[in-house]
């Protein structure tokens, strides 16, 4: 048995002397409120509007971010308009150079313009403006070849812009971290769908001029240097409206939810422009689904940050078989038609 102390013992007295020395030192007694006479308690630093704070750190949205926003969409200009007239560039290295390029300056567009303070009514706005924008622009373009050079690349801009800003708005849905690897799967297996037997396809087959005009183009370097001009530009590939809309709603997540933004955009950053390099030195390969790639890079920049219940992964897990089955089988109708 351990014998008790008897009041006024050195233990206890130890104790007092102990409560004492914090009360003086931050205004509270042991219990954490205030002493009877003394002030309110100092208040704690609680996060201020605005703020976003995860388990890796805080991330605060801030309008100084909209300096590089402008600097990226500025070579993004530079490049889609000045590269088809470089010259002496050989085909394989031109094209793998203004891809890497292309995709690094969308990047970081993208996730800046997710570091930018913005409210919804900014964002629907934006989206509107942009879009406005990118049709008055891209309808002017469409009288000479010069300016299919020069100003198709300032509607394409627009419409990026446009994209980016409703990727924000969306991600505004998304309430909680968990729903994220979910949505992941699911935007991921859908694009495949889409793209290879979808309305995608469907228009890449009937209508391609209407997907490359709803997209973000990527010219040839130096296709418009040669004796034709202007008249003889062509692209490469092209970015549509869905991989510039979730790609924001990927980094407005990560803002949002303290995840690993740098992470996050370096693994969607490789990943991205290796398909897309893909497609352009494959020549086989007509299109290839960009969200699987940046689905993938988000799920693999923040393993561990998800904490999902036994029944949400077999939801996950049974949402991803069937969308598999379903491709598959879509696959095997269209060959079997054909």
């Amino acid at each position: 048995m351990t014998p008790q102390a008897e009041e006024g013992s050195p233990g206890i007295q130890g104790d007092q002397s102990r409560d004492k020395a914090r009360t003086a030192k931050d205004g509270t007694d042991v219990t954490g409120r205030a002493p009877e006479g003394a002030g309110p308690a100092p208040p704690s630093a609680a996060p201020r509007a605005g703020d976003v704070t995860g388990e890796r750190g805080s991330v605060r949205p801030s309008h100084s971010g909209g300096w590089w926003v402008a600097a990226a969409l500025l070579l993004m200009y530079a490049l889609l308009a000045g590269a088809p007239f470089i010259r002496g560039v050989p085909a394989a290295v031109g094209s793998v150079g203004i891809t890497v390029i292309f995709i690094l300056a969308v990047m970081i567009a993208t996730a800046d313009m997710a570091l930018v303070r913005m409210s919804p009514l900014v964002e629907a706005l934006g989206t509107l403006l942009c879009l406005m924008l990118w049709y008055v622009i891209a309808g002017v373009s469409e009288g000479s070849d010069l300016g299919r050079a020069l100003l198709v690349p300032l509607a394409d801009i627009c419409f990026l812009v446009a994209c980016v800003l409703c990727g924000r708005l969306l991600s505004r849905i998304i309430r909680e971290r968990n729903l994220l690897p979910p949505v992941c799967v699911v935007l991921a297996l859908a694009d495949v769908f889409t793209v290879f037997f979808g309305p995608t396809a469907l228009m890449l087959d009937k209508a391609p001029e209407v997907v490359t005009k709803l997209s973000v183009k990527l010219p040839q370097v130096g296709s418009a240097a040669g004796p034709q001009g202007a008249a003889g530009l062509v692209h490469l590939a092209t970015m549509g409206p869905g991989d510039l809309v979730f790609l924001s709603l990927f980094f407005a997540a990560a803002v949002r939810f303290g995840l690993r933004l740098r992470a996050t955009f370096t693994a969607i950053l490789v990943l991205v422009a290796v398909g897309l390099a893909g497609v352009v030195l494959i020549p086989f390969i007509p299109a290839a689904p960009a969200l699987p790639f940046m689905a993938v890079g988000f799920l693999i920049a923040n393993r561990g940050e998800f904490k999902l219940t036994a029944q949400e992964r077999r939801n996950v897990i049974i949402a991803t078989v069937f969308f598999v089955v379903l491709v598959l089988a879509m696959w095997a109708v269209t060959n079997l038609a054909r």
